[in-house]
């Protein structure tokens, strides 16, 4: 009968008819041959006695499917990270609970998966690590007179930490004269964190009393706005 094997598995053809004589299309006069894998039409022709009896068989080969994990990763501690098996086959089983061709997970170990497209099977590995997350602490939010200036000054237990502000400096610190959001990036490589810091910058105060004539006797009330601290 017509056969579908994976490629480069070895098919026998043939049956052994005692004293009877073969002649293969492959040049081979045995009555069976063994190992073939070229995917071709098979016809052999067995002489018994006066008898003559011929038979043909196909040979089709299917393709081994060549499932790729990719490398193995270093990932941030906490994240959800899908891996896919970048082909395409009958069946998939993972050792992570999924029957498709991708497996979506949340912790570090080794995977593996398995694929078949009926005839043929293959599987690829990969090992997950997980790198511990960083924080990233910002001074709280602050208040500023017009014309002052205030560092605000990170701090972190990233190793090797890189750090971009929302301005686009590329330092552990920034220098602020100006109201608004500050918000501070920090990546190691794997993890990143980040934090804010809002800068309320106030007016200065204007003051500016009119110019009196006083005698020692009398007095003068100076009005000032209502919201100010007076000290």
């Amino acid at each position: 009968p017509d056969t579908i094997v994976c490629i480069g598995t070895g098919v026998r053809f043939g049956q052994r008819i005692p004293l009877a004589t073969y002649q293969w299309n492959t040049g081979d006069t045995t009555a069976i041959i063994e190992d073939q894998k070229v995917p071709q039409e098979y016809s052999v022709k067995v002489q018994y006695f006066v008898c003559e009896m011929r038979d043909t068989a196909r040979l089709n080969v299917t393709y081994m499917p060549e499932p790729d994990l990719g490398p193995d990763q270093l990932i941030c501690e906490g994240s959800i990270f899908t891996l896919f098996a970048n082909t395409f086959g009958e069946k998939f089983r993972w050792n992570a609970n999924s029957t498709s061709n991708i497996a979506t997970l949340n912790q570090e170990g080794t995977y593996w998966v398995e694929i078949t497209n009926g005839y043929c099977v293959n599987s690829d590995t990969i090992n997950i690590r997980f790198q511990p997350a960083h924080q990233v602490i910002l001074p709280p939010d602050v208040k500023l007179c017009s014309g002052e200036k205030y560092d605000i000054v990170a701090v972190t237990d990233a190793r090797n930490p890189v750090f971009m502000w929302s301005t686009g400096l590329n330092a552990k610190y920034l220098t602020v004269t100006k109201s608004g959001d500050y918000v501070l990036t920090v990546t190691d490589g794997v993890c990143e964190a980040r934090d804010t810091i809002h800068v309320d910058v106030n007016p200065l105060p204007n003051v500016e009393p009119q110019f009196m004539l006083l005698c020692p006797e009398d007095s003068a009330i100076f009005k000032l706005p209502s919201d100010y601290i007076y000290f």
